[in-house]
């Protein structure tokens, strides 16, 4: 036997076992060996049993099993189910462009058996992804950033309606002090100290380019995540208001996935209840009202309903005239 001869055919072993077997799916020794043969490796039950004996002790979780099969198996990092949870979280993050989810989905799967990636074959998504194919290599030097207190410097865009990148401050440099990253709405935010307004705010990643660290560290600042969190809404930063409303029953489902379970329910009627939520007044909270129409209504603050009144009656001067379209029709 050639010197390395045994560790080539245990590292064989092992891609067969994950290749070919999981929990469903068991490799008798006759089946590994047979597939030892199409590879022309040379093995017998005594080599097979020492390299799979080799690869449990240095932790590989391979599982023998005499019921329905005798035989082994591979136990994977993932289920099917978990692998079909993190597949579509993959697909769907817009904040990923179409290069870097091949990327991830690729090596999510490669951990899987034959048998498992079939049974994702026919996952699909058809969410909108970003063309930045550099959101990976922001994420990875703003963690460094972060760990090392150092600042991050980058351009910020936004796209003209020409599908052009328009860069913030004409194009001059962003220079912030990174604390964390989060998510919301599906994408990724680099949540930093900015000196221009002294505050903390979000930056979506997917919009920064040539993100890089600097040398100049700084003085981490008490930074309160989840009190900053509850401050904004959908990455909406603001002040936070006790808003009271009534919500028809059938709205308890949006309310709870959208503010959680531990809101303030001070009455239930028959058809409505009424609910103080702790969160920050902006665009995104008004849109969310809005769109359930009269099965909502704000009694506190004053404020926001003079907004939401602004909101109808600007609405109503929009869409209570006629279109351009049929401006001078019969």
């Amino acid at each position: 036997m050639k010197p390395g001869d045994s560790i080539r055919r245990t590292l064989i072993v092992q891609d067969i076992l994950r290749s070919c077997s999981d929990a469903n799916h068991i490799l008798s020794m006759n089946e590994i060996l047979d597939e030892l043969d199409f590879r022309n490796i040379t093995a017998d039950r005594r080599t097979v049993y020492d390299a799979i004996h080799a690869l449990q002790e240095n932790g590989c979780d391979i599982r023998y099993v005499r019921s329905p099969k005798q035989g082994y198996y591979l136990e994977h990092t993932f289920t099917p189910a978990e692998a079909l949870v993190l597949s579509d979280a993959v697909r769907t993050n817009p904040s990923l462009s179409p290069k870097d989810t091949d990327v991830l989905l690729e090596k999510l799967l490669a951990g899987l058996s034959s048998s498992q990636k079939k049974e994702l074959q026919n996952t699909r998504s058809t969410a909108v992804k970003t063309e930045n194919t550099a959101v990976l290599a922001a994420i990875d030097t703003i963690q460094h950033a972060i760990a090392e207190h150092r600042t991050i410097r980058f351009h910020y865009y936004d796209f003209t309606p020409a599908r052009k990148k328009k860069y913030r401050r004409s194009g001059e440099a962003y220079t912030v002090e990174p604390y964390a990253i989060v998510s919301g709405n599906g994408r990724f935010y680099c949540a930093a100290y900015t000196g221009t307004h002294s505050a903390f705010a979000p930056y979506r990643i997917d919009k920064m380019e040539n993100t890089v660290m600097t040398e100049e560290s700084y003085d981490p600042r008490p930074f309160d995540i989840d009190a900053w969190l509850r401050s904004s809404f959908n990455m909406y930063t603001g002040d936070p208001q006790t808003i009271t409303c009534l919500f028809d029953n059938d709205l308890a489902n949006a309310v709870f996935d959208r503010f959680g379970t531990d809101i303030i329910i001070s009455s239930m009627e028959e058809n409505r209840f009424r609910a103080s939520i702790r969160t920050a007044v902006t665009p995104t909270l008004i849109s969310w009202i809005l769109q359930f129409g009269e099965r909502i209504e704000v009694l506190q603050p004053a404020g926001l309903r003079t907004q939401l009144k602004e909101t109808g009656e600007y609405l109503i001067r929009i869409y209570g005239k006629e279109s351009y379209e049929h401006q001078g029709k019969d």
